[in-house]
């Protein structure tokens, strides 16, 4: 069966009429969405952003756009007031689109930061030098999805550089003094962002190569230094339905190392604090109009050095909120975007708590302290501490006796010797003496609860006002 050569013709004739006008919609289209990513940078809250597009060339397969970003913190009210120009910066961005693209997605945009003079002129300003020797110190490369939404993977490269203290040249200056000089070094980031179209489902994962602040003074042999080791973050949230301030969903972050030491520049003290394998979780969900959220902390090593000396071998711990009235989250959450000062966020924000007192407490929260596991060389402390309200939810007849309180609680006698040293020995044996603390194998615990007015305290009842009386 053969097909004649109309068919063909008309077949190819419909193919170069669906290709040019499938490229003309895609290149109109990745326009179109182009401005109107960039108008949705400048609702950026807490920073004004001006985002510009200085120019957009399309051709058939392709485009080239230049966009003029001004930041300027919205907290100055004008330039002249601040005394500071705000920072500008220019991007180059090279687009693709296309039918044949248009299989996997609507375009691909590649943009990067011009290093402008006046870019560059800040930089030798800070540094002294341009650490980025004239590259571009960002990247940014973003896919459009056909049913909207994009995918955005950014590169800032590593860098050195030496920063020394400005003089002024007008200044008697004093040559006894000993040079400060800062070394920096950067190592660099990349990550990449999810999103829909609407913005209202977001997913992040950021690496960070590292940061050294390195102060080194003349003739000292420490001086001050702030190390932060690699560190990645991984974000999957999204908007619950019927709410626009809140995210719910997970958010993670992890970091090798963490410390900071600052030599006192007079008697050449040193204090200094490390904390080694930093890990984060947190995961919020919503539960018929109850928000959850259950945050889980550790890390394995704590230390400070100084006037007093600190060490933990190992921590953890889980914190949990159950059972908030998300209508009073939204509120909150949207007191950031409306108010123009702290001082208007402070008074929305008690109008706000005013408003939502009863549906809040309706919904009877509950804060905990779970799992708490600190490792130190005299032993392991351990802890567990539940907050409930179970009354009416009427704010104007709150009472003590609405709360609900589990509490217990174990730690090595040893280690609160040696943290209040002779003040801590007494009050100990007073307490055991009266059955407040139970003394077993060196470790001092104790197991308490409070429901509806009555105490339980090791598992006897007690009256508040004896408690009260112990305690002072």
């Amino acid at each position: 069966m053969s097909i004649s050569k109309k068919k063909i013709i008309g077949a190819a004739v419909l193919a170069a009429v669906v290709s040019i006008g499938g490229t003309y919609w895609a290149s109109k289209s990745t326009e179109n969405r182009f401005r109107e990513s960039m108008e949705s940078v400048e609702k950026i809250a807490d920073y004004g952003i001006k985002v510009t597009v200085l120019d957009y060339q399309r051709s058939f397969f392709s485009a080239t756009a230049r966009t003029e970003w001004v930041l300027k913190d919205t907290r100055e009210e004008t330039e002249e007031q601040s005394g500071k120009k705000p920072l500008t910066l220019t991007f180059n961005h090279s687009i693709k689109h296309g039918p044949l693209l248009a299989f996997a997605s609507a375009a691909r945009i590649h943009s990067e930061l011009v290093p402008t003079a006046e870019f560059t002129n800040s930089l030798v300003e800070a540094f002294g030098s341009d650490p980025f020797d004239g590259k571009t110190p960002l990247t940014v490369v973003s896919t459009f999805g056909l049913a909207g939404g994009s995918h955005d993977r950014f590169i800032l490269p590593k860098f050195d550089a030496s920063i020394s203290p400005k003089t002024d040249d007008s200044a008697e200056t004093d040559d006894s003094s000993p040079k400060v000089q800062t070394q920096v070094s950067w190592g660099g980031l990349n990550g990449e962002i999810t999103t829909n179209s609407s913005y209202s489902k977001i997913k992040t994962k950021i690496e960070l190569g590292g940061l050294t602040l390195a102060e080194n003074v003349q003739n000292q042999p420490e001086g001050n230094l702030l190390q932060m080791g690699r560190a990645s973050l991984q974000a999957d949230l999204a908007k619950p339905s019927g709410y626009e301030n809140f995210f719910i969903g997970t958010l993670n972050i992890a970091m090798d190392k963490l410390s900071f030491r600052n030599t006192d520049k007079d008697t050449g003290e040193i204090q200094s604090f490390a904390l080694e394998n930093v890990n984060t979780e947190t995961d919020t969900s919503l539960k018929k109009g109850g928000m959850n959220t259950k945050i889980r902390f550790g890390a394995n090593m704590l230390q400070m050095e100084g006037k007093s000396q600190f060490a933990i071998d190992k921590l953890g711990v889980t914190l949990m909120y159950e059972n908030v009235d998300a209508n009073t989250v939204e509120a909150i959450s949207g007191l950031a975007k409306n108010a123009q000062d702290e001082e208007q966020r402070q008074q929305e924000l008690f109008l706000v708590l005013q408003k939502q007192a009863e549906p809040l407490l309706k919904r009877k929260p509950t804060f905990s302290i779970k799992d708490l596991n600190v490792t130190t060389q005299e032993g392991v402390t351990k802890g567990n501490l539940r907050i409930a309200y179970m009354g009416n939810g009427d704010p104007d007849q709150l009472s003590p006796n609405d709360l609900a309180v589990d509490f217990k609680f174990n730690v090595p006698n040893a280690l609160l010797v040696r943290l209040f040293e002779d003040k801590a020995s007494e009050s100990i044996s007073s307490l055991v003496e009266e059955g407040v603390l139970i003394e077993k194998d060196g470790i001092l615990s104790i197991d308490a609860s409070f429901k509806k007015g009555a105490l339980t305290l090791n598992g006897k009842q007690e009256s508040l006002e004896a408690l009260q009386g112990l305690l002072r």
